[in-house]
């Protein structure tokens, strides 16, 4: 086995696989990439998985022997980033994989390839996603997903759905934790389906962070969707992703996003409000809950905080309310939805001081909604 590749494409790729590979399993081979030298097509695929995820890479490549090699995929993405040679060589001798690369040599110990389970990934039906769309659809989610581990496995990921509307389909992304809900609403896709009409899948946080950062930033480049099962897998550029899906009944929101009892609404600026709530959590972090007060009157919303270890603060930012309430929140929960919004009007509407909120971009069109539970005082 015996191949050549330019350094930036093999390191760019091994960054995007590597991050499946398991570094403190206790099974060597899931530690590892599998390199394929693929010498009809002139390519090489790169794989890795933990088998929770696993990620696949094709890069072009110049084999002068076909073959397949496991080599532990951290030493291997460490010696890749430290090469200063545009191009790479590698050649199998034995049980140890030789690096050569601008006068520097490395030889890394090798797994046997056929202990190593190579993942599948689905093919059809697919959803296509702008990768846009997708990285803002999971950062205005996934912050509201369970944190610890004292919940059920459906609340530590984000419920994707996809739903006819009109002669399309529209992709809508679902997170709580019990105590609040962020909702994006109004994600277009295409798709190539009809089945693609009931796709309603829980993909775990973790996952969809990897995903985010593996992206990247081109607006015009579509992510392919495809559920199989009880997996689902990603595919753009040169690479696929692959992840078990939560098993379980995401509970339904309709009910609590459509709430009568809200009826009256105020209006503030966001970074207003959410640099008093900064300022308010130095001391909410040390009060039970993580409290903040906000008592909302006709032209201003006073936020208050309390702890009996460090003191209290007070500060009252503009705004425009419907009704007078005083209603208590865990800080964190309004700041990290102040954070994903990126608008720079929120209106807020509330019941009585036990009704969840619902939050939006008050210039917008209702795509983005959050509700958020208030804190008995």
């Amino acid at each position: 086995m015996k191949f050549a590749c330019y350094t930036k494409d093999l390191l760019d790729d091994l960054k995007n696989v590597a991050k499946c590979a398991d570094p403190k399993t206790q099974t060597p081979i899931l530690s590892a990439v599998k390199i394929t030298a693929d010498d009809e097509r002139k390519r090489l695929v790169l794989e890795a998985t933990n088998f929770k995820v696993a990620a696949q890479a094709v890069i072009p490549a110049n084999i002068e022997v076909g073959g397949t090699v496991c080599v532990n995929a951290r030493y291997l993405l460490e010696v890749v980033g430290k090469l200063t040679d545009d191009v790479v060589t590698f050649t199998l001798e034995g049980n140890s994989l030789r690096v050569d690369s601008g006068g520097s040599k490395f030889n890394l110990l090798t797994f046997d390839a056929k202990d190593f389970p190579t993942p599948k990934f689905a093919e059809e039906p697919e959803l296509n996603v702008r990768a846009a769309t997708l990285k803002d659809m999971i950062s205005k989610t996934i912050f509201a997903v369970e944190k610890t581990d004292n919940s059920r496995p459906v609340f530590k990921g984000v419920n994707f759905q996809a739903k006819r509307a009109g002669s399309g389909y529209v992709f809508q992304a679902y997170a709580t934790n019990t105590h609040r809900i962020a909702c994006y609403l109004g994600g277009g896709i295409s798709a190539n389906d009809r089945n693609v009409d009931g796709f309603n899948v829980v993909i775990p946080a973790d996952f969809l962070r990897m995903i985010n950062a593996a992206v990247g930033n081109n607006p015009d480049n579509f992510i392919r969707i495809i559920p199989e099962n009880q997996k689902v897998t990603f595919k753009f550029d040169n690479v696929r992703y692959s992840t078990r899906i939560i098993e379980g009944e995401f509970p339904p929101v309709d009910r609590i996003l459509y709430d009568d009892n809200r009826t009256d609404t105020a209006t503030f600026y966001t970074k207003e409000l959410k640099a008093a709530l900064e300022q308010a959590k130095l001391v909410a972090k040390n009060a039970e809950y993580n409290q903040v007060i906000l008592q909302l009157s006709d032209n201003r919303i006073e936020v208050t905080a309390d702890s009996n270890d460090c003191g209290n603060f007070s500060k009252c930012v503009e705004a425009k309310c419907d009704a007078d309430l005083k209603i208590a929140f865990n800080v964190d929960y309004l700041l990290e939805y102040l954070s994903a919004a990126a608008c720079n009007k929120i209106c807020m509407n509330y019941g009585d001081k036990v009704t969840p909120v619902e939050l939006a971009d008050a210039d917008g069109f209702g795509e983005y909604i959050y509700i958020a539970t208030p804190v008995r005082i």
